[in-house]
């Protein structure tokens, strides 16, 4: 796994560690995001992952910040 401050780049499945493919990608906005999946167990995961900051920023643009207000 190689990190920066805006994500994390898995090398391996995060959940048993061993090797993964490339899955799905998904266009938002401006944002491309790749999944892959793990050869072994099965596991989709977002890779790289994207920041807590990023996420946190994302989900109060995209539509999803009014979710706790009840509207």
């Amino acid at each position: 796994m190689t990190s920066s401050k805006d994500s994390i780049q898995y090398q391996s499945c995060p959940v048993c560690g061993m090797g993964f493919r490339p899955w799905r990608a998904k266009q938002v906005g401006d944002h491309r995001y790749c999944m892959d999946v793990c050869n072994a167990c099965g596991y989709c995961f977002v890779n790289p992952r994207p920041s807590l900051v990023f996420l946190m920023e994302y989900y109060s643009t995209f539509g999803h910040g009014d979710a706790d207000s009840g509207k």
